[in-house]
């Protein structure tokens, strides 16, 4: 079985496009969130804060939001990785989302429903197929591996990912480019998020909300939106080439809840968990942190918290943990991609960022947050999960040998 490297990274986040700059904004206890309403009209919505990605909107004609972060963050991967791909290369391309371009088709209900009613673009479907974010990279970059995105809600980006590692690990592909992208900041995704009641209310008219993962009084998340895309290749290929090396996947374990649609259950996320320890060869004595799944929801943090102490025990309060979703807002299908960008950097550079919305440490919580000031960490690996509705569940485990 190959070994599987990191050798390129490319994102757009709430907290900015390199994986310095997030972790300078981190350190500084920075987040994303801002007040919405001059955006869109929120005005009858619980929820008026967001964390939109630090990108420039697409110009009028272009192909929707969600397709040009996804196109700035492969573009700026495969540089970053050295990988020239012209005049082809054969490289597959997966992106995992969970809406795609949500605000093609707010555009397509326009245009047939609000007056002068046109009717929608004759390039409709072309335009917003959710594979067409992969399927445009291909095109755009001349990688002519198979193209695909995946779709399971929050680990969205986490199976896009390990997807590629089989795909590296079986010696079918030296590279893959993977990753995803999320942009629901527009009228009609964020107000069926706002419907669910899951999102943070709004307090004031003046100030953003805060999401508080792990805070004793925590009421939800802030939506999010971005895109990473990693490039991921075979240790051989890497060496072979003199690449940077910035982590390897060591592991990874998948399951399903098979028990509802929105609510978690620890036991399917204790399985994943499991089997990526397993996978992996390491046991929690050898993890730096663990980049927590953390949505600030109160089932959601439990759940998470009792599946992570059913599978490391006592062991687990003395490992650090990062709650990545307090400062980037919750990116759904973007969320497992961003947030390994930001813990593959923390990792090695040997310091986790402090939470930057935690007050009240929840005490039922038997997780060890960072509080105040950055927390050096060392370790062989740092493990991530990342758990969405419907009860998809993966944790990797990432570091070096």
């Amino acid at each position: 079985m190959e070994r599987i490297a990191l050798t390129g990274i490319g994102c757009v986040t709430p907290l900015g496009t390199s994986p310095g700059e997030v972790h300078a904004a981190l350190l500084k206890g920075h987040t994303g969130a801002q007040l919405i309403n001059n955006a869109f009209d929120c005005t009858a919505m619980r929820s008026r804060t967001a964390c939109p990605a630090d990108c420039a909107k697409p110009q009028s004609g272009a192909q929707g939001r969600a397709l040009s972060l996804a196109m700035t963050a492969a573009g700026t991967a495969l540089q970053d990785a050295g990988i020239i791909t012209e005049p082809a290369a054969d490289i597959p391309v997966i992106i995992g989302t969970c809406l795609g371009n949500a605000d093609g088709f707010a555009d397509i209900y326009r245009r047939i429903f609000v007056p002068p009613c046109p009717g929608p673009r004759p390039t409709a479907i072309p335009r917003n197929m959710p594979n067409m974010l992969a399927a445009q990279i291909s095109i755009k970059h001349h990688l002519t591996g198979p193209n695909w995105v995946t779709g399971s809600a929050c680990a969205s980006s986490a199976t896009a990912i390990t997807s590629a590692a089989r795909m590296i690990a079986s010696g079918e592909y030296r590279q893959v480019l993977c990753g995803g992208v999320e942009a629901m900041l527009e009228p009609c995704a964020f107000s069926a998020w706002d419907r669910l009641g899951i999102m943070v209310p709004q307090e004031d008219q003046k100030h953003p909300s805060a999401a508080r993962p792990f805070d004793k009084h925590r009421n939800g998340f802030l939506l999010g939106e971005g895109a990473g895309v990693l490039i991921l290749e075979s240790y051989s290929s890497a060496r072979k080439r003199n690449a940077r090396i910035y982590a390897e996947l060591l592991g990874w374990g998948e399951s399903s809840d098979a028990f509802n649609l929105v609510q978690p259950a620890p036991h399917g996320q204790a399985a994943a968990i499991n089997r990526a320890l397993k996978h992996s060869g390491l046991n929690a004595g050898q993890l730096a942190f663990i980049d927590a799944q953390g949505t600030g929801t109160a089932v959601g943090d439990k759940a998470e918290n009792d599946a992570l102490h059913m599978t490391l025990g006592d062991k687990l309060t003395a490992i650090p943990l990062n709650a990545a979703k307090a400062a980037f807002g919750h990116c759904i299908g973007a969320a497992a991609v961003i947030e390994t960008i930001q813990a593959v950097y923390a990792f090695n550079q040997g310091v986790l960022p402090p939470h930057p919305t935690l007050q009240t440490p929840d005490e039922a919580l038997s997780v060890s947050i960072p509080l105040g000031s950055p927390v050096q960490i060392s370790g062989q690996a740092f493990m991530k999960n990342s758990f969405g509705f419907g009860g998809s569940n993966i944790c990797m485990i990432i570091g070096k040998r």
